[in-house]
């Protein structure tokens, strides 16, 4: 069974939780005055950050495309209407990421 918006939804609210006990792990785990590994530990938040951030981008625009290949129906295709019915199967709410900078 496919994965609806909703579900996708809270999921990624639940993956972004679980990163941000892991970057709170991660940057308790560094030795205060060892600058290397704050940096280290920096480099490796940030690249955590953006890897859940594009994923979660991918996941969104491949659940978009599929909603949108099951939701176009004969008339608004020939008419060309793509666009609209786009916005009105997806949300603006789900259009919008925020990456949050725990540093």
């Amino acid at each position: 069974m496919k994965e609806t918006l909703d579900e996708l939804e809270v999921r990624h609210r639940q993956e972004l939780k679980e990163l941000q006990g892991r970057i709170q792990g991660i940057k308790k785990s560094v030795p205060k005055g060892d600058k290397k590994a704050k940096k280290r530990s920096t480099e490796d938040i940030a690249k955590l950050q953006q890897e859940t951030d594009e994923r979660h981008r991918n996941e969104l625009e491949s659940l978009k495309l599929r909603l949108t290949s099951v939701s176009i129906d004969d008339e608004h295709a020939a008419e060309g209407d793509v666009l609209q019915v786009l916005l009105r199967v997806i949300p603006d709410e789900a259009l919008n990421f925020h990456s949050v900078d725990f540093l």
